[in-house]
C-alpha cells in the first residue's frame, strides 16, 4: 500500500514471536523508537503505537491500510505529533506525549498537574487516594522533588 502511495517505509521490522500480525517501520529520528503496528485478531484494524523513551507518543486504529501508511511514514520521518494527527487524523496524541514532545521540564510539570488532579478527583471516593494525594502534595511542595517525574508508586 505505501509504495502505491508514493510512501517510503524503509526497511520493515518483523517480531519474531508474531511474524504474521506485528510490523514495524524504523524512524530516522534518533529518539523515536520503531513505530509497530498489529492486526486486529477479529476484525481487520490496524492497530498503530510509537513510543520514544518509554513514552508512548502516539496511538489509534484504523480500518484503513492508506491512512495506516500516512501514519508511519510521518512517524518515520519526524513529523512533530500535530502534523502526524493532521496526516491521519485516526492518532490519538495525550496531553502528557505534547508534553513530552517539549521537553523533560514541561513533561514532569503536567504529569505533576494531571496526577495531583486525579488523586483530587478519586480522594472523595477511595480512602487510598486520599492518602495518596496528602503524599503527593507534600511532595509537589518540595522543589528538588517537584522536578522528578512523579509516580504513585514512588
Amino acid at each position: 500500500m505505501a509504495a502505491e502511495l508514493g510512501l517510503s517505509l524503509g526497511r520493515v521490522l518483523v517480531d519474531d514471536s508474531n511474524p504474521l500480525r506485528t510490523a514495524g517501520v524504523e524512524s530516522t529520528v534518533a529518539d523515536r523508537e520503531a513505530c509497530w503496528i498489529s492486526l486486529g485478531s477479529v476484525e481487520r484494524w490496524f492497530i498503530f503505537s510509537g513510543w520514544s523513551m518509554g513514552v508512548q507518543l502516539v496511538s489509534g486504529a484504523t480500518q484503513d491500510l492508506g491512512e495506516m501508511a500516512r501514519a508511519l511514514e510521518a512517524w518515520r520521518n519526524g513529523l512533530r505529533l500535530k502534523e502526524i494527527r493532521e496526516v491521519s487524523p485516526f492518532v490519538k496524541v495525550t496531553e502528557l506525549a505534547e508534553a513530552h514532545e517539549k521537553g523533560p521540564a514541561e513533561a514532569v510539570a503536567v504529569k505533576w498537574r494531571l496526577l495531583l488532579e486525579c488523586l483530587r478527583r478519586d480522594s472523595d471516593r477511595r480512602e487510598l487516594a486520599h492518602r495518596t494525594l496528602k503524599v503527593a502534595e507534600l511532595a509537589h511542595a518540595e522543589p528538588q522533588l517537584r522536578q522528578l517525574l512523579p509516580f504513585t508508586s514512588h
